[in-house]
């Protein structure tokens, strides 16, 4: 009997194996629908459907975008979590919109829930101030005011415990000051905030020629020649970016989501996509399953961080 039992097992692990394999050779058989955790006309909607346009090319099918904004990203998510694990519902999303919430939240989900499949993007997030502004026009500008008036420097960003909310801490507990959060919803009124002189400063990663970008807070950019990152100034544990990336519901067939990681390698490097990435100032990114993961892990961690030292409030 016990070995009657063992060759069931064995055969039901072989022919789940050769179902998932079956069903990668066919996938995709109808239409994929990509989830953007943001308002519609955006600049993650608008770079997300030109890379749908590169996907249809790749996979032979139609691939839409459904905008599902909501919890600063967490309605999208969620919607995305709880669709089938077929391969044909996907999340194309900053990843602190996952990292983030999960560490402040008490959600359904945690950060390791979703399977990764591909980053695809990196907008250049800075550091900006009103160019008119005679109190700051360089990044050592701003934190010698921010020591010399602790508390009273303000710093306009989106929502109130994002990703923008993790660079004001890791950069105030990095150069030792104190600064002021302004929340706001949405970036276009943090622009305002700062050109109309009731922010000192703010962090974004839309362009404005009013705006002077005094430091980045990822990466270096050519888009913003000659500023430095924070890094480069001298406070590696402040950088932090925004990096896009695209997930699938936990338990989408290996062989699916490998199917889908070399679709959107060839989507993430097609001029037409490349070319929106440009004219929004967002860099190009390339990262796999594995090194997507880690990313998202590494990212979790530091925000649990600021949590644990009570620098950052949990739900």
């Amino acid at each position: 009997m016990k070995n009657i039992a063992t060759a069931i097992a064995v055969a039901c692990c072989l022919t789940a194996g050769i179902t998932s394999a079956h069903a990668a050779d066919n996938y995709p058989t109808r239409p994929i629908t990509l989830i953007v955790p943001y308002p519609a006309g955006g600049n993650a909607d608008v770079s997300v459907r030109v890379l749908a346009e590169a996907l249809e090319k790749e996979l032979g099918q139609s691939v839409a975008v459904t905008p599902s904004p909501g919890a600063g990203g967490v309605t999208g998510t969620q919607k995305m979590l709880s669709s089938k694990p077929d391969g044909y519902t996907l999340l194309v999303s900053a990843q602190s919109s996952i990292t983030v919430p999960t560490q402040t939240r008490k959600l359904s989900f945690q950060w390791d829930t979703p399977t990764y499949i591909a980053s695809i993007a990196a907008p250049t997030t800075y550091i900006g101030v009103d160019k008119n502004n005679k109190q700051i026009q360089t990044f050592q500008d701003f934190v010698d005011l921010a020591k010399a008036k602790p508390g009273e420097v303000s710093v306009a960003i989106i929502g109130r415990a994002g990703l923008y909310q993790t660079i004001v801490l890791r950069m105030s507990e990095a150069a030792d000051i104190k600064l002021k959060s302004l929340p706001f919803n949405g970036g276009p009124p943090t622009v305002a905030a700062v050109l109309g002189g009731h922010a000192d400063s703010l962090i974004t990663d839309n362009f404005n020629d009013s705006l002077k970008a005094i430091a980045l807070t990822g990466q270096p950019s050519d888009f913003y020649p000659g500023v430095k990152t924070l890094k480069e100034l001298g406070f590696p544990n402040a950088e932090s970016g925004v990096t896009y990336i695209v997930a699938a519901p936990n338990g989408t067939p290996q062989a699916v989501v490998d199917k889908l990681e070399s679709a959107l390698k060839v989507a993430a490097g097609s001029p037409k996509y490349l070319e929106v990435l440009k004219s929004l100032r967002w860099n190009p990114l390339w990262r796999d399953q594995a090194e997507t993961r880690h990313a998202v892990q590494t990212e979790a961690m530091a925000v649990k961080g600021l949590v644990d030292a009570g620098l950052m409030n949990a739900e």
